[in-house]
């Protein structure tokens, strides 16, 4: 069960010296990445594995209130892998907490930008959406950051999700709505 912390005082994020190392081995990860090498990149990461299922989870040992990367392996082999970068507020009425979650998303991609340079690009939030920033990978992956209002995350994502990220990038929501509408399921029970 994540921690809540009562004041924004107990507020963390993670440190540029935390997250380098992540960084250093992902710029490195050569794709696709089979399934049965996931738990060789949880090793180099520094991370210990903690379940494999549908996702593989692993505790990266990061001094948040949720440590746990996610790694999603549909079809066989690793699509993206999500971890958080901040604690989580809980109180979406405290907006010191959740200015501190902005203020933490600034100073994350900067960070970021000190290491790779300057994102290849970003996109504020929608009334439905998150902001983010993003830098592509030479290998065709993608690292996104992520504002979540009550937390920042990070997302690695293969070349082929990737590619899907940068064609709806492409199609504006109001220039191409039949890409973002979903009905859901219509079967019936």
């Amino acid at each position: 069960m994540p921690i809540q912390h009562p004041t924004t005082n107990a507020f963390r994020r993670v440190t540029t010296e935390q997250l380098k190392p992540i960084l250093d081995v992902f710029a490195q990860v050569t794709w696709p990445v089979p399934e049965a090498e996931i738990p060789a990149l949880i090793e180099k990461l520094g991370w210990t594995l903690t379940a494999n299922r549908v996702h593989i989870d692993a505790d990266t040992h990061l001094p948040l209130d949720y440590p746990i990367g996610d790694f999603a392996k549909p079809h066989g082999e690793l699509t993206y892998l999500m971890f958080y970068l901040t604690d989580t507020v809980y109180d979406k009425d405290d907006t010191d907490a959740l200015a501190a979650v902005q203020t933490a998303y600034q100073t994350l991609t900067n960070d970021i930008q000190s290491l790779w340079g300057t994102p290849t690009g970003s996109r504020k939030p929608q009334p439905d959406d998150v902001a983010q920033t993003w830098w592509e990978l030479p290998t065709g992956a993608r690292l996104s950051v992520r504002n979540r209002v009550s937390s920042v995350a990070a997302e690695f994502m293969g070349p082929e999700l990737a590619v899907v990220e940068r064609y709806y990038e492409s199609h504006p929501r109001e220039d191409y709505p039949e890409l973002y509408e979903y009905d859901g399921d219509d079967s019936e029970d």
